[in-house]
Formats: C-alpha cells, structure tokens, sequence
C-alpha cells in the first residue's frame, strides 16, 4: 500500500465563488482528510511490522538478523541518538540521500538492524503526529503549508533508508567476506599546534595500554564500545559521545562521513568528577574553534595520511608498551 505522494487542501477560492463550487471544495477537502486518516492507520500497522520487514529473510544474510530484544536497552539509546539526530536535523536538499547514507550506521556494525529499526520507527511515530495535528489545522493555511513541508520531510527520510535496506539486500552486500570500511581518527591538535593526545596518553599507565587499543579500534570500526552519548549545556548541538571500559574513557564527535575528531583519552575516576567536567569542557571550546577547519582537512589526502600514521603508531605504542613513542606522536606530521 502506497501513502499518497501529496496531501492537498484546497485553500483560495475567488470572492464570487458559487454555491455549487463551495461545495464541491469542500467534499474534496474532506476526501483528502480521508485519505490522511487511512495514512495514519497505515502507519500505524507498519510500527507494528516494521522490525521484521526491516530484517533480509533470505539465507545469506538470516545468520545477521539479530531480533531487537536482545539488545541492552540503555546501549542502544546511546546509539540510536548518536545517528538519529544529525539525520532528523538534515535539511531536505537534492543531497539527501547520500547526506543519509553517509549518517547511517556502518552495515557491518553487530548492531546495525536495531539501529535503523528504531530510527525507522521514530521517523513513523513524527509523520503520523504531524498528520494528526494536520487533520486538526484546516482552517490555518499557513500553517499548513509547513506542516506538510514536515510530513514531506519524514518520509523522504523514511523512504531513503527503506530503500538503502532493500539495496543492501538485494546486492548481498551485507555477508561475512565483505571488506569492512575503517573510520578515520582525526587528532585534535592545541592552539600552539601540537596534539593533546601525547599528553593525554602520557599520563595513563601501561596497564591501561589494552584498554585503551581496544576503544581505539572500536571507534576505527565503528562497534563503538560501550557508546555514551554525551549532553549537557556546555556542548550545545554537538554530537559528542564516549566510549569507555571500565575507567577508560575516549571522547570524540563525529566530523564526516567516516571520520571521527578523537577530543580526550582519560582516566576517570570518581573522586575527580569536577575536574573531568572542566577540563571536557575548556577542550569542547578549543573543539569548537578548530571544527570546521578538521571537517575541511578530512578531504586532503595529505593530511589524511598523516592522522593515519598518527593512528598507527598509536597501535604500536600499545603493542610495544613504549612510552617514548608516544612522547614523539605527531612531531613528524606537521
């Protein structure tokens, strides 16, 4: 079933309008509202749907489709704001579709299925409000006009994702041997030029070195350990979030595509709560200021070359526990 491509009252009439037109108008105005209710219904029926015909039924790729239930639900929250926002805030534009995939979540991330349903259903339950309030604001016309901009909006979102899940599937893109995309890490550099991952990294013990490796790779491949989504007032709209382990903690935002801005490696510690919110805060700041001109650099190769080398010696420095590499992070990246 099909929703109608354009809900349409007829708003203007000329001043000498006769009676037969008057009425006419009026029996095709309450013919659309009609039509809006059996919408509503629809959408209410694919809530209920929705999660299994959101799942491939086909051989290949039924060993991936992992029921929603099973998910840690305070986990999933964390992940479903993390991509739900920044797609609910784009503007309609000719753009849209790849401005969507490109916020989704990785295909091969374990949680990818929970993640697109719930946002599915959230981009549902709006469309169905805003076709509610609309059913209930016929007599104001300007506000109409935006409310099915609204409507409009959802569903072209709605669609965009259903239908990058139908391609998905039908190109079996979605299986074990697939070559996995890595994200690329970004290191915010300080106002005098250098990094604050040194001395970020300089000050955790080497027993922390694993810890560390594994949230690191969680955010190169996009599982995201123990994803926190980040809000208070000192972020403002920034999609700030965090990784953690134990005491281990990674902040980050998200400045691309693919790329993620690595913001503070720490150690939290309970005791030290007051200060962690200062110092995240004084860095947001500095964040703040440098973001616009990182999301820039994402596309120069150069640059991108050098994070990456940044990234490896990373690796290597928690591998070989070797203190003095980290110390040197950087220094020939400039």
């Amino acid at each position: 079933m099909a929703i109608q491509e354009k809900l349409s009252f007829i708003h203007h009439l000329p001043v000498d309008a006769s009676c037969e037109e008057l009425i006419s108008t009026l029996k095709y105005n309450r013919t659309v509202a009609c039509d809006m209710k059996r919408s509503c219904k629809f959408l209410q029926e694919a809530e209920r749907i929705s999660s299994s015909n959101l799942i491939p039924k086909n051989e290949e790729t039924d060993h991936l489709a992992s029921p929603v239930v099973v998910e840690d639900s305070d986990d999933l929250e964390d992940f479903y704001s993390f991509y739900y926002q920044p797609i609910l805030d784009l503007e309609v534009t000719p753009t849209l579709k790849q401005d969507i995939i490109e916020l989704l979540p990785d295909k091969n991330n374990k949680r990818f299925y929970s993640i697109i349903g719930r946002i599915q259903l959230e981009l549902f339950q709006e469309e169905k409000e805003y076709l509610k309030l609309f059913q209930d604001s016929i007599d104001d016309e300007t506000f109409l006009e935006d409310l099915q901009k609204e409507i409009s909006s959802y569903r072209q979102k709605r669609e965009i994702i259903s239908d990058y899940l139908s391609f998905l599937n039908q190109k079996n893109i979605v299986n074990k041997e697939e070559t996995k995309t890595e994200n690329q890490l970004i290191y915010l550099p300080t106002p005098s030029g250098n990094l604050y991952i040194n001395n970020d990294l300089l000050a955790i013990p080497i027993d922390y070195y694993d810890s560390f490796c594994a949230l690191f790779r969680s955010i190169q491949d996009g599982s995201f350990k123990n994803l926190k989504q980040l809000n208070n007032d000192s972020l403002g709209r920034l999609s700030i979030a965090e990784v953690k382990d134990y005491q281990s903690r990674i902040v980050f935002d998200r400045i691309g595509s693919r790329s993620y801005a690595i913001l503070s490696v720490f150690i939290k510690k309970v005791t030290s709560d007051k200060e962690y919110r200062t110092s995240l805060q004084n860095r947001v700041t500095v964040y703040r200021n440098s973001k616009a001109e990182l999301s820039r650099l994402t596309h120069d190769q150069y640059f991108i070359e050098k994070q990456n080398q940044i990234t490896q010696e990373i690796f290597t420095s928690f591998e070989t526990k070797d203190r003095e590499k980290i110390r040197r992070l950087g220094k020939g990246a400039s």
